[in-house]
């Protein structure tokens, strides 16, 4: 059996190079240290002040609303986006709907239960493999959601559905549903925790009419592209994930990361290809993380990860790397970052660098423009592959009661096996919102989804959506 003793090694070696650079960072960051007597003096003879305890950061934490696909503020309050010199009452960013920002007044938001639901039509033309040609469908969207801040944190809770009776399928009955759960708190001054997991059952066909998923980046809501590039032609499918980090706050400008976390795949009806390792996959990794902010625009980070799949043939992967976030503006943020990676052959071959990156501009109103991508370690979404290079881009843009929203996105996935061609799929998803009211809307789009290699049909899912969209604002509760 092959050794990974030296990709073992150069993890250690990556986070002895990373203790030395904090220490030598936090050694600059002290001032100098004065005599008894000099401290004294500058006293007035009273004995020196002890050290200040740190202090979190002035950061916020965000989750995407498994509803709207916008940003909600897990600290519970409201904050402001724009200018700080402007006179117009903050915007809560719990209650985004579609880029259009719904004001409220008052400072603490305390609990919020939110609730709405979408009715859509649908026409889907095709998706090789499935039977899913030429239908005519409805679909109810539930969303439902609580946020309960916390004297240090906050807890919440979402789940959305997609209810397809697709009468005209010989499928029948097509349903999605996803939960997730997000929870962040501190422990001392110095200690903070944050958990999110999240889990999703049901039909492929549904969950393409749903929401296209999001992450979140500098509070702004990005496409998750391994999400919405990867619709497989298969009849149910399952994901799951869970993330818990440790975070120590060792001074104001340095703090260190450790992270844990599970991935879960399963997808039921795949065309199976020798060489795949079937249709289930679990992913155990870990990471730790070193960040110093320069100033109030600029941070640096180094880190390292490794990551084990846990069925089929061995696969590990060890890396690391350095990166950096500028904030270039009041709007505009760049973050970045890239290192070495090795990894077994059971992995699909060796990929020596991994990077990723994102550069986003939000505006006050609900505005924005993003670009993002990068090729790194995953096995999100599909079950015979672990590398992935991806890239999306989207914008939205309010003109009065009407938003435009366009989003497009590429992946390409290597194969475990060499008998199998890389996976690769791309996704284009334009929508335009009418603004009835703060609570409700109209909005219309075209959706096309792509996909090749794999090990699977190769095929294509169109379809174009109107749908009446009613969510109103949360219900604040104590």
């Amino acid at each position: 059996m092959k050794s990974y003793a030296p990709m073992k090694l150069v993890l250690a070696a990556l986070s002895v190079c990373m203790m030395l650079v904090a220490s030598i960072i936090w050694a600059q960051d002290q001032p100098p240290s004065p005599s008894a007597a000099q401290s004294s003096a500058q006293n007035g003879g009273k004995p020196d002040a002890p050290p200040e305890t740190p202090v979190p950061p002035n950061t916020d934490s965000y989750a995407v609303s498994l509803g709207t696909g916008q940003v909600i503020n897990l600290n519970g309050y409201q904050q402001g986006t724009g200018n700080a010199g402007s006179a117009e009452p903050p915007a809560s960013l719990a209650e985004y709907a579609d880029g259009l920002v719904v004001k409220t007044a008052g400072q603490d938001l305390r609990n919020q239960f939110f609730y709405g639901s979408s009715v859509s039509g649908f026409y889907t033309n095709g998706f090789s493999g499935t039977r899913y040609n030429k239908v005519y469908s409805s679909s109810i969207d539930p969303y439902l959601g609580v946020l309960i801040p916390t004297k240090t944190g906050s807890f919440m809770l979402q789940y959305a559905g997609v209810i397809d009776p697709n009468t005209q399928n010989a499928n029948g009955l097509q349903a999605y549903h996803a939960m997730t759960f997000t929870a962040q708190g501190a422990l001392t001054r110095r200690w903070y925790w944050a958990f999110n997991s999240g889990g999703s059952y049901g039909s492929e066909l549904a969950r393409a009419q749903g929401s296209l998923g999001y992450s979140v980046v500098e509070s702004t809501p990005v496409v998750n592209t391994s999400a919405a590039a990867t619709i497989v032609p298969a009849n149910n499918a399952s994901f799951g994930q869970a993330r818990g980090t440790l975070i120590w706050l060792e001074s104001r400008r340095n703090s260190f990361s450790f992270t844990g976390f599970y991935t879960y795949s399963g997808i039921q009806g795949l065309h199976n290809t020798f060489g795949d390792i079937g249709n289930h996959e679990n992913l155990v990794g870990t990471a730790v993380g070193f960040t110093h902010t320069v100033n109030e625009r600029m941070a640096v980070r180094a880190y390292a990860d490794a990551n084990s799949v846990l069925n089929g043939p061995t696969c590990n992967s060890y890396g690391g790397g350095v990166g950096v976030t500028v904030r270039m503006s009041h709007s505009v943020v760049f973050d970045g970052q890239a290192g070495p990676q090795r990894n077994s052959a059971a992995c699909g071959g060796q990929q020596n660098v991994g990077f990723s990156g994102s550069l986003v501009k939000s505006l006050r109103n609900g505005d924005r423009i993003y670009a993002a991508g990068g090729r790194f370690f995953t096995s999100a979404y599909r079950t015979n592959g672990f590398w992935e290079n991806n890239a999306a881009v989207g914008f939205a843009k309010g003109f009065g009661r009407l938003t435009l929203i366009s989003e497009a996105g590429y992946l390409r996935g290597a194969a475990l096996a060499s008998t199998i061609a890389s996976f690769e799929g791309y996704f284009v998803a334009p929508r335009l919102r009418i603004k009835i009211n703060n609570n409700m809307g109209f909005s219309g789009g075209y959706r096309l989804f792509n996909e090749t290699g794999g090990g699977l049909q190769s095929g294509n899912l169109r379809f174009a959506l109107v749908s009446l969209d009613w969510y109103p604002a949360p219900i604040h509760f104590r």
